[in-house]
């Protein structure tokens, strides 16, 4: 049997699981590929079945589901214009400047819930975001008449897809684009997605309210507030299912926590020194804080937090022998 054709099913998922160390009562940061797996019989139910059964709703599973950090504001426009909602999906949303559209999407923030931050803080920030952001998958095109783009451009929006309810016209309820699994988790009865305008997580068992519970787009949250970190303090493990360490984003949160528990900045600014993600993969295995496997044709890796953490933070040394970093 090919690799493409490999048969995966529920129970070669749990063996597997169970196999590279995951238990019962384990908080774990999913990562994942559906499509390295192989052959997945019952495709994304089945993954999610066999995480469930193998660390039961005693222990926690956290899967990011990020979305554009656009696209709320845009399908909110095409509901107001009638374009989304009981509209047929499809015509032209906005005519008029950057700017303009600016202006005509500020105000719907306000609708989310309370507190909730707009999170642009000009018309051309909010420009940046939308030209990279391959909007045409969500069924938009997006003209400009410009090369130049200020906010005093023209530009027109077009919806060409299935219409959007007012109910579902919530950021949290955006596409996702970390993968089809966590995708999934979001759509299910058991799973709860975060209220975060891009950058949500969707979680399952018993730490999911103190995980994801006040993760929202409010002004003031903390660092040490953060999903990932909290799950670090939760003696947490990281799963790569068929992705490395490139897809690992605590490792953003571990550089941030480094950063500020020693009251250091980057002379670049920022607070991303680690390099390729991939880099932590063997000081990882070399000290025993990694367990790789296999399933299916997927490689496998499951990551202790904290000693990911202490990877990073050593980095960081590294970093400040080079004099690329000095006190705040």
């Amino acid at each position: 049997m090919s690799e493409a054709h490999t048969r995966v099913t529920r129970e070669s998922l749990v063996t597997g699981l169970r196999n590279i160390g995951l238990h019962a009562g384990d908080n774990v940061v999913v990562h994942s590929s559906l499509s390295r797996l192989g052959r997945v019989e019952g495709g994304t139910d089945t993954v999610i079945d066999a995480l469930e059964e193998v660390v039961t709703a005693d222990g926690t599973l956290l899967m990011p589901t990020f979305s554009s950090r656009t696209i709320y504001f845009l399908e909110a426009l095409a509901l107001h214009r009638g374009i989304n909602g009981s509209g047929t999906g499809k015509g032209e949303v906005f005519v008029g400047t950057v700017r303009e559209l600016y202006e005509a999407v500020r105000p719907f923030s306000e609708q989310v819930e309370p507190g909730w931050r707009f999170p642009f803080a000009s018309p051309m920030d909010f420009w940046n975001l939308i030209a990279p952001e391959r909007h045409a998958k969500y069924g938009w095109t997006i003209i400009t008449y410009s090369d130049q783009v200020t906010e005093e451009t023209s530009i027109r929006l077009f919806r060409d897809a299935p219409p959007r309810s007012a109910d579902d016209t919530v950021p949290w309820r955006m596409p996702v684009w970390t993968g089809a699994i966590p995708a999934r988790l979001a759509e299910r009865p058991e799973g709860r997605r975060s209220h975060q305008y891009s950058g949500s997580f969707t979680a399952w068992g018993r730490l999911t309210e103190h995980v994801i519970g006040d993760h929202t787009n409010r002004p003031g949250q903390r660092l040490h507030e953060h999903p990932l970190h909290r799950m670090c303090k939760a003696n947490g493990r990281i799963l790569l299912l068929g992705v490395d360490h490139r897809s690992n984003s605590t490792i953003h949160i571990a550089q941030q926590v480094a950063l500020e528990e020693r009251k250091l900045k980057l002379l670049e600014g920022g607070t991303e020194y680690v390099g390729s993600f991939q880099h932590v993969d063997k000081p990882l295995e070399f000290i025993g804080g990694q367990i790789r496997g296999r399933i299916g044709n997927a490689t496998v890796r499951l990551a202790d937090t904290k000693t990911l953490y202490r990877i990073v933070d050593g980095i960081l040394d590294e970093r400040i022998s080079t004099g690329l970093a000095v006190a705040s």
